[in-house]
């Protein structure tokens, strides 16, 4: 539905406190978040939850 909200999954906010945490100025790969979790298998994973993010005032998803 558009316009309705919904919160983020567990994994969606692992992913966003990775994000956060990239230095201002600096980029990383999906597969480097995905590292950072453990699994970089992941990595598609992290772009889908990345194109989802609710609040790019705060996590910051150009960096990846």
């Amino acid at each position: 539905m558009r316009g309705s909200r919904r919160n983020p999954t567990p994994f969606e906010q692992r992913v966003y406190a990775v994000v956060r945490r990239i230095p201002q100025g600096q980029v990383r790969s999906y597969r480097w978040v995905a590292q950072q979790l453990g699994n970089p298998d992941l990595a598609r994973a992290v772009g889908q939850a990345l194109k989802r993010n609710p609040d790019p005032q705060r996590t910051p998803c150009h960096r990846v």
